[in-house]
């Protein structure tokens, strides 16, 4: 039987029965307080892309603006993996990608593929790693270049690639729809966040976890 009782935090698409207790989430102070940031992410990535093209012989490009918005973006990753843990009342023991890899099995982080908008990007799965099946293996590539420059910038700096950089603002965007479902950024205002929202389709969907009818949600 679908279940009767959503995990907060865990999105699973769906019927619009199934997914109604969703739709004022984002409203929270939480909830503004992760969108407001992911927009900052997002304008200061479109900003980059005016001195970087983002094309294919570009994304191997470097620079102290492609490592501040890689670290930046990670944090905001790590942020949020531990905000649905903390609002499923799971006390972590360890805080590290590996850890935060368990979300899989609720969230199906790995099947969500991403289409990128406005620039040269091909589609993207950027928690894909997190479905390998040796669990040591499940840091994303652009997670592992952020502990490389994080803890020794010096000799790993070009790890701060554009490519990596679109990867994980990518994953932040996965995790805000993994938790506030498809459409989220189109519903940030101005008399919420103090932020002017910028075009909701810098990044979109193109693939998203299939929910059998007994994993799915289920109200009135």
């Amino acid at each position: 039987m679908p279940l009767n009782k959503p995990y907060p935090h865990i999105y699973r698409h769906g019927a619009v029965n199934s997914t109604m207790p969703y739709y004022e989430a984002w409203k929270s102070d939480v909830g503004i307080n992760c969108l407001a940031s992911y927009e900052i992410l997002k304008r200061d990535l479109k900003r980059l892309f005016e001195y970087i093209e983002p094309c294919q012989s570009n994304l191997s490009t470097f620079s102290h603006r492609t490592f501040e918005l890689l670290i930046r973006a990670c944090i905001e990753i790590e942020a949020l993996c531990k905000l649905v843990f903390a609002k499923n009342n799971v006390i972590l023991e360890r805080s590290n990608i590996i850890r935060y890899s368990d979300l899989n099995s609720a969230m199906r982080l790995s099947d969500y593929e991403v289409l990128s908008y406005g620039f040269q990007h091909p589609p993207f799965l950027p928690f894909q790693a997190f479905a390998n099946p040796v669990k040591k293996e499940r840091s994303p590539i652009w997670y592992r270049a952020y502990n490389n420059v994080k803890h020794n910038r010096t000799d790993n700096f070009s790890d701060a690639s554009l490519e990596n950089v679109i990867q994980a603002v990518g994953g932040v965007y996965v995790l805000l729809v993994a938790q506030f479902g498809l459409g989220f950024d189109h519903k940030i205002q101005l008399s919420f966040t103090g932020y002017l929202q910028d075009s909701p389709d810098f990044f979109r969907v193109k693939e998203l976890p299939q929910w059998s009818d007994d994993e799915q949600y289920q109200f009135g």
